[in-house]
């Protein structure tokens, strides 16, 4: 297919470096490829990545999962697959990345390219917004509780005083 003459040529790497999503290859559970805004989102560079196993980089506990979806790609079972996952910052803090991996041949050989971003902000803003809106729906409750308790206190006084007073004049 013939490159449309009005596009400049711009080469692929520059367009990956630059990118603002992290860019990944996975082969044989290790980094083979990472861009500076992946590595960025673990608090490495790229040279420090690449080679690197997937243990380095994600929570132990969360270390099986991952690989498991790792080896679900690998096996075309789906061959792509979008999700939420758990990494782990050099500082050792727990960040959230939403990644998009697929399954290719590179070098011949199979692997898992993929994108992401680091959606840990986006996380605690949600999770504020639902506890304020707990927060605000028991305030809510709660205020219905006493205005209803006081409603009923003051219909008792009113019954009980005025009833006195009326049965005093009678």
């Amino acid at each position: 297919m013939a490159q449309d003459p009005s596009l400049p040529d711009i080469p692929f790497h520059a367009i990956v470096e630059q990118s603002l999503a992290g860019i990944y290859v996975l082969q044989d559970e290790c980094f083979a490829y990472a861009n500076a805004t992946w590595a960025a989102l673990v608090g490495y560079t790229p040279q420090e990545m690449i080679g690197a196993h997937l243990d380095r980089f994600v929570p132990p506990d969360f270390l099986p999962e991952v690989l498991r979806r790792y080896h679900l790609r690998l096996d075309s079972n789906p061959p792509s697959l979008r999700f939420i996952t758990r990494g782990l910052h050099r500082d050792g803090r727990t960040i959230y990345i939403e990644v998009h991996g697929t399954r290719m041949m590179f070098g011949g050989r199979p692997a898992v390219m993929g994108v992401g971003v680091d959606v840990t902000q986006q996380l605690r803003n949600e999770q504020e917004l639902r506890t304020s809106q707990q927060r605000l729906r028991d305030l809510a409750a709660h205020t219905a509780r006493t205005l209803e308790e006081q409603r009923q206190s003051f219909a008792r006084d009113m019954h009980d005083v005025l009833g006195g007073m009326l049965t005093s004049i009678k």
